[in-house]
């Protein structure tokens, strides 16, 4: 990237001399800078990039895009003024993609968007390079640091696009335009920033609003908000999975599971498979069925989905199963809301069989008005599928310990707030061993609990 292209890109104004200067990366934390970067000066919440440009231009920075004048620096490397360096990274991002020469798929959803953005990058990777956004760097940060740090050789690129707040999918459709949008579900998360499901449906759906022309939406059938909030294009090619319905293109059936694997069987529009990749939730049908119809529509054959299915790796965090003498602790503690706990519950109690099964949950954050009934229902759950022992760590205790015990739970739930409430609780438990299921938002670290839970559990 020239000079000259972050001016067409951004509007900024130069200060300093630009010329014969390559911009070979972009970074917005100095630490990570290395020789012929572009330094990005974001303001933050704690602290703000323009105090260290200096640090930046140290490490190596060929250039700087700052909000402020910076004294000292703009005689040394170009310095790239621009009224607002957030969405301006945005513009950078938006001018890489314009220049792509493959095809680029955006999907999104209110739960599993990370793990399906992986199964599907890793099915079409079996067939040709494809470049994916890092873990979740699925917002207006995440988005164009992602794009700009491929390489622009690839034949695909995937990312996800990740929002909580109502007018946030505009700025993300405008740096992807995609050539194919995946929507693959709807529910009640970050309700606090935008009112409703049906607010969540209509933002969630802007991305196939923002697909370029003559593109296609892959959409489940399963969310009538979600179906009714999507555009009217007639050049949008618009086509439907379910893991309900049988009168769609693409449909998909859990089978059970066996050891570590799951087994599931997928129509893919008049093909039908059965695949057994390294998980077994059945929870996962929806992300396994996203991903292999949206490979589908993409010219990907069964050898192809099965191989990138079986291949993939889920982040951490995201259901992974640690063993622990007789128990099994699934680590899901990366995040929560409704749809997601319900569904991590069930896979819970399915693996469970005829040992004990305990759920360690937490706060389900930004939730605004519907947090209170949101966590009353979270402790019906827990009880209607047979939870024995409840943990819980956040301030809606109340709220689940009424729900739980409207619905027949016994034992919880215990408020567990640090290591020493829990190996008091698990001194307690008897040694025949079952399941262990961590599950909350972000904001409760409850992953700080699992170490603690393999040393008493496995002595």
């Amino acid at each position: 990237m020239r000079p000259d292209h972050i001016l067409q890109a951004t509007g900024a104004e130069i200060t300093g001399s630009s010329e014969e200067i390559a911009i070979r990366g972009v970074r917005t934390d100095s630490r990570q800078v290395r020789p012929g970067d572009l330094f990005v000066c974001l303001p933050g919440e704690r602290v703000d990039g323009h105090a260290f440009a200096e640090d930046a231009v140290q490490r190596g920075a060929v250039a700087v895009m700052a909000r402020e004048e910076l004294p000292g620096i703009g005689n040394r490397v170009p310095v790239f003024r621009v009224r607002d360096c957030l969405t301006a990274l945005g513009d950078l991002g938006a001018w890489w993609r314009d220049r792509f020469q493959g095809t680029l798929i955006a999907l999104t959803g209110s739960a599993g968007k990370t793990s399906l953005k992986e199964l599907l990058a890793s099915i079409l990777a079996q067939r040709a390079e494809t470049a994916k956004n890092y873990q979740n760097w699925n917002n207006r940060l995440g988005v164009p640091l992602s794009l700009l740090g491929f390489s622009g050789r690839e034949r695909y690129w995937v990312l996800e696009a990740g929002v909580n707040q109502t007018g946030e999918m505009d700025e993300l459709a405008r740096i992807l335009r995609p050539d194919v949008a995946l929507i693959h579900n709807v529910g009640p998360a970050h309700l606090e920033g935008m009112g409703s499901q049906e607010g969540v449906a209509r933002e969630k759906s802007k991305l196939a609003a923002a697909v370029r022309e003559k593109g296609l939406a892959i959409v489940s059938a399963d969310y009538p908000i979600l179906n009714q909030a999507l555009p009217d294009r007639a050049d949008l090619r618009m086509t439907r999975f379910s893991c309900r319905q049988a009168q769609v293109p693409y449909r998909g059936e859990y089978l059970g599971h066996s050891d570590e694997r799951g087994l599931y069987r997928l129509h893919l529009d008049g093909t039908e498979i059965e695949v057994a990749p390294g998980f077994r939730e059945g929870y996962q049908l929806e992300n396994i069925l996203a991903a292999a119809a949206t490979a589908w529509e993409l010219g990907c054959d069964t050898g192809d989905i099965e191989a990138g299915l079986a291949g993939a790796r889920l982040p951490e965090h995201r259901g992974q199963m640690i063993r622990v003498g007789g128990w099994c602790l699934i680590d899901d503690c990366y995040n929560a809301n409704p749809v997601s706990v319900r569904c991590a519950l069930q896979s819970a109690r399915d693996l469970t069989g005829s040992g004990a099964l305990i759920a360690f949950l937490g706060d389900m954050l930004e939730l605004g008005d519907e947090a209170e009934a949101a966590h009353l229902e979270m402790g019906r759950q827990a009880a209607r599928q047979g939870v024995d022992h409840l943990l819980y760590s956040g301030s809606y205790i109340r709220e689940v310990e009424r729900g739980f015990r409207e619905a027949g739970g016994r034992d919880g739930p215990h408020p567990v707030e640090t290591s020493e409430e829990l190996r008091s609780f698990c001194r307690g438990l008897e040694p025949k061993g079952g399941t262990v299921l961590l599950k909350a938002s972000r904001g409760c670290r409850l992953e700080r609990f699992l170490h603690a839970l393999q040393r008493e559990l496995g002595e």
